[in-house]
C-alpha cells in the first residue's frame, strides 16, 4: 500500500468512527437537566452568567452561542446537551488519528514525510501492516467511545467533553509537529498548540496534563543521543511547566489584574475597571513587543544577547502575573529573580549554531499560553 492509499483510508475509517460516536452520543443524550452540576451549566451558559469557580469563560462563550439556535428557551439544555455529543465524537476522531500514528511509527518506520514534506515514494506497507495499524484505532478509539466515563460525560452540558476534545486535538498536533520538525517553518505547530492549550484554560484544566506527554515527544524528537537523565529532566521541566501555569499565569494574570484596578481607581481616582483596562493594554503591548524581539533574534541570533531582548522577556514574565506564586517577600523575589536571570545569566550570548533550535525555542516562549 502507498502513502495516498493509506491515508486516505485512515482518513476514511477516522471519519466513520467519528459518525459511529456522534450518532451514539446524539442517539442518547439527555433532553434536559442531569441531577448535578449540569444544571447550573445549562442555565449559565443560556443566559451567560458566572458559574462556580473556577469559571469556564470560553465554554459559557461557545455554548451561549449554541444554546439560542433552538429558539427557545425550552430547548436550551437539549441543544448543549448536543453540543457535548459532537465535541465528543470530535475527540474520538482525532483519538483515532493519534493511534493510527503511533502504531504507524511502531510498525512502519520509513511511512512517514520526507524532510522537505515530500510523500514517500512507493510502496511503504503491506496490506497486513495497513490493517493491524487502522485495527488498532479503530479498537482504541471504539473502547474508549463507549468506556463509562466518556460516555456519561458526553451526553450532558459540561465542561468535560470540550476539555477532551482540547487534549484530543493537542496530543495529535504534537505528533503532527513531530513528523514535520525538520520543515523550515514546523515550529508553528508549536505555536498553535500554545495558543489551543491557552483556550482550553477557559474551559478546564485538564488540557495542561498533557505537557509532560509533549515534553517527552519534544526532547525525544530534537535530542540527537536521547538518554534516561535526558528524559528525567525534560519530565522535570514539564512538571514545572504545569506548577508555574496553575499557579503562576491562571492565577497570577487575574491577581495583578486586580492589583492595577485597585490602584487605579483608589489611588488616581479613574472609574472601576480601568485599572484592568489599562493593565490589558500594557500587557498587549509587552507581548507583541516581545513576539517582535523574538523574531529579530530568529533573524539575526546575535540579538538573543541583546538588553531589548532580555526586557522584553522579564517584562512578560512579570506581567503575566508569575511572580505572584507567592506573597509579599516571595513575589519580590521572583521578581527580581527573573530579572536577575536574563540580565547575568551570559548562555544568551553564546546561542547555538543551528538556527533552528533557537527558533524552536522562541516560538515556544513568543506565544505564551492565553486564557
Amino acid at each position: 500500500m502507498n502513502w495516498k492509499q493509506f491515508n486516505r483510508a485512515n482518513n476514511l475509517v477516522g471519519w466513520a468512527i467519528f459518525a459511529v460516536a456522534t450518532l451514539t452520543y446524539l442517539l442518547t443524550i439527555g433532553p434536559s437537566a442531569s441531577l448535578w452540576d449540569c444544571a447550573e451549566f445549562i442555565a449559565c451558559d443560556y443566559k451567560l452568567e458566572i458559574g462556580h469557580p473556577p469559571g469556564a469563560p470560553f465554554y459559557m462563550l461557545v455554548y451561549n452561542v449554541i444554546s439560542h439556535l433552538g429558539g427557545s428557551p425550552e430547548r436550551a439544555a437539549l441543544m448543549t446537551n448536543a453540543t457535548s455529543a459532537v465535541l465528543s465524537g470530535l475527540t474520538i476522531l482525532f483519538l483515532f488519528w493519534t493511534i493510527t500514528h503511533m502504531v504507524r511509527r511502531v510498525l512502519t518506520p520509513r511511512a512517514h514525510l520526507g524532510k522537505q514534506g515530500f510523500e514517500p515514494a512507493g510502496e511503504v506497507m503491506t496490506m497486513g501492516q495497513a490493517i493491524a495499524i487502522l485495527g488498532s484505532g479503530l479498537v482504541g478509539s471504539l473502547v474508549y467511545t463507549f468506556s463509562d466515563s466518556f460516555w456519561f460525560s458526553a451526553v450532558e452540558a459540561e465542561v468535560y467533553a470540550f476539555s477532551s476534545l482540547f487534549t484530543a486535538v493537542v496530543f495529535w498536533l504534537i505528533f503532527k509537529w513531530e513528523e514535520r520538525s525538520e520543515y523550515e517553518r514546523s515550529d508553528r505547530w508549536l505555536v498553535l498548540i500554545a495558543y489551543l492549550m491557552g483556550l482550553s484554560i477557559g474551559v478546564h484544566l485538564l488540557n495542561l496534563l498533557c505537557l509532560p506527554a509533549m515534553a517527552l515527544v519534544y526532547y525525544y524528537r530534537r535530542a540527537k543521543t536521547p538518554t534516561l537523565k535526558g528524559s528525567a529532566l525534560a519530565l522535570l521541566g514539564s512538571f514545572a511547566l504545569v506548577g508555574l501555569m496553575m499557579y503562576g499565569v491562571v492565577q497570577g494574570v487575574p491577581k495583578l489584574a486586580g492589583k492595577w484596578d485597585m490602584f487605579f481607581v483608589n489611588t488616581c481616582g479613574l472609574s472601576y475597571n480601568q485599572g484592568l483596562y489599562i493593565y490589558l493594554a500594557v500587557l498587549v503591548a509587552v507581548l507583541i513587543w516581545g513576539v517582535y524581539e523574538a523574531d529579530r533574534a530568529v533573524q539575526d541570533p546575535k540579538l538573543l544577547g541583546s538588553h531589548r531582548f532580555r526586557i522584553s522577556i522579564a517584562l512578560s514574565l512579570i506581567l503575566m502575573g508569575i511572580p505572584l506564586i507567592g506573597n509579599g517577600i516571595v513575589a519580590l523575589a521572583l521578581a527580581a529573580g527573573i530579572i536577575a536571570f536574563f540580565y547575568l545569566y551570559k548562555v544568551f550570548a553564546h546561542v547555538p549554531s543551528r538556527r533552528y533550535r533557537c527558533r524552536s525555542w522562541l516560538s515556544l516562549w513568543a506565544s505564551p499560553p492565553t486564557g
